[in-house]
């Protein structure tokens, strides 16, 4: 039986296959595409109709499959009119970068704080004709079935679900927002039917609502070792762990951890400025350098300038270098000379940054953990592991690299009953390759 995962980023989107072969979960990479935003009406903006060509285009060229899910970012969404069109333009987090926050929302949502979150979005949106409101994967989902369902992982980022896992309807009356455009909430792993016959691709197929928050099914592909940390390295880093219940302390919303809804359970963790930064960096300079060459660069030079990755400055900057450099001059210390200096003060500072949030852990929950998983694409960031490492004091396994995918067709198996849940973290193991790094004193 074959499975496709359709996982796409901020950054880039790609098409999976997975199946078990001789015991062992196998991952093909189908088709890879570009993501991001661009300008409309004034207004940093994503191209859905773009996207879902590509969605498509990996259906056509990768099958034929049995099963298909789709995952990707959190927080955005789409309005659609009484005939199932697109209302405005599709507005990206990014966009937002300032407002005002509403401590009481924490108590009420147990979601962090960020400018961009759909709470405050949906106060920035005209939503007089709006007869349906989907997350991105659920209105790509709907495209292929007909389908209009949310699904909870992804919705849990929204800031509109309270602690019984419902939507808060209060908060709704509150921003003016009627909760009858919200379709039915369904849990990750529900089988939504065979896709429509509207978009041809050569071949039949079922749709499943995976877990479509990418970090959600990142977090199912962790190893999962005892004691340990997780870290899903992409464009965003997300870190924590996995918990039974949510935790709206003080401690947790003075420090602007979260409670997002996982597979099973709450990722309590902490969003942390990513890679793209990096990705940023990369685009930027004029000439073009790989990621790896940018590592390697990184390493051989000497600044030991730090930065607060975590500043807004960083969400959406016209130069990313420009603010790179300027929070350095303006903190007193070294600026970078060179693009290798630039990368260097980043990878440090995000390895910083990673070791002040599991201290933070430590200290609330009075416990020390013994390692780090760190999985995605920031996995494959040798010199950023090795610093995780320095930086923690602690053990780092790297891996499984495409995280997302796998967790995304982890869910369709375990949805149709291919493979037993109390079985998923040992075929993690034996499937794919863990890279250690062990903390040198």
């Amino acid at each position: 039986m074959r499975f496709m995962a359709i996982d796409i980023g901020a950054s880039s989107g790609r098409h999976m296959a997975g199946e078990i072969v001789k015991g062992k979960l196998v991952l093909e990479e189908l088709y890879r595409f570009e993501n991001g935003v661009k300008p409309v009406e004034g207004k940093l903006c994503w191209d859905l109709d773009n996207l879902f060509d590509h969605v498509l285009t990996g259906l056509k060229m990768g099958g034929p499959v049995h099963y298909v899910g789709i995952d990707t970012w959190g927080v955005d969404f789409v309005l659609l009119d009484k005939d199932d069109n697109r209302l405005g333009p599709d507005i990206s987090y990014r966009q937002y970068t300032s407002t005002e926050a509403d401590k009481c929302l924490y108590e009420k949502t147990a979601i962090q704080y960020q400018p961009f979150n759909t709470y405050y979005q949906l106060m920035d949106r005209d939503l007089s004709e709006a007869e349906t409101f989907l997350m991105i994967p659920d209105y790509l989902s709907f495209l292929l079935t007909g389908y209009k369902y949310l699904e909870k992982t992804n919705l849990s980022t929204s800031q509109l679900l309270g602690l019984n896992g419902d939507l808060d309807l209060e908060l709704l009356e509150d921003i003016g927002v009627s909760s009858s455009i919200f379709p039915q909430v369904k849990n990750a792993g529900t089988v939504l039917g065979k896709a429509s016959n509207k978009y041809d691709v050569g071949y039949e197929y079922k749709v499943i609502m995976t877990a479509t928050h990418d970090t959600a099914s990142a977090f199912l592909a962790a190893p999962n070792q005892a004691n340990s940390i997780i870290l899903s390295s992409g464009t965003w880093s997300l870190l924590g762990l996995e918990r039974q219940s949510y935790d709206v302390s003080d401690f947790s919303k003075d420090h602007n951890f979260t409670n997002e809804v996982g597979y099973e359970g709450i990722r309590y963790l902490k969003n942390i400025m990513g890679l793209w930064m990096i990705q940023c960096i990369q685009k930027e300079h004029h000439k073009f350098i790989s990621f790896e060459d940018l590592c390697i660069g990184a390493e051989k030079e000497i600044i030991e300038t730090l930065i607060d990755v975590n500043h807004e400055r960083f969400i959406s900057p016209d130069s990313m270098i420009s603010e790179v450099k300027a929070s350095c001059k303006e903190s007193g210390q070294a600026v970078p000379e060179n693009i290798y200096q630039i990368a260097r003060v980043v990878y440090r500072s995000l390895a910083k940054a990673y070791a002040d949030a599991i201290s933070d852990l430590e200290n609330h929950f009075n416990s020390s953990f013994d390692c780090i998983h760190i999985i995605g694409g920031g996995a494959k960031a040798d010199y950023l592991n090795r610093l995780t490492a320095e930086f923690s004091k602690k053990t780092v396994l790297a891996g499984p690299i495409e995280a997302t995918a796998t967790g995304n067709i982890l869910t369709q198996m375990m949805a149709v009953g291919h493979i037993d849940k109390d079985n998923i973290h040992s075929l993690i193991r034996e499937s794919f390759e863990i890279k250690e790094y062990k903390y040198e004193v």
